[in-house]
């Protein structure tokens, strides 16, 4: 059972939160647990930066195997 304690968020960082999702069109990976007390807000957010940037390449690699078949 865990014994973390909900984090009060400031506006500024929910803000930030709801930029990224709005931004990227996915999910912020590090906000339940910066919400959770198991990460700090820097955490959260690099964190959730590294997912969409390792997601965002996989898509583009994926897309560009795709095109290769079609320009050869």
């Amino acid at each position: 059972m865990s014994t973390s304690k909900k984090v009060q968020m400031t506006d500024a960082q929910r803000a930030w939160f709801k930029e990224f999702e709005a931004t990227t069109g996915g999910d912020a990976h590090g906000l339940e647990d910066f919400e959770d007390g198991h990460m700090s807000f820097a955490e959260a957010a690099q964190h959730s930066i590294a997912c969409y940037r390792q997601e965002a390449h996989e898509t583009a690699c994926r897309l560009e195997r795709e095109l290769n078949p079609l320009i050869v």
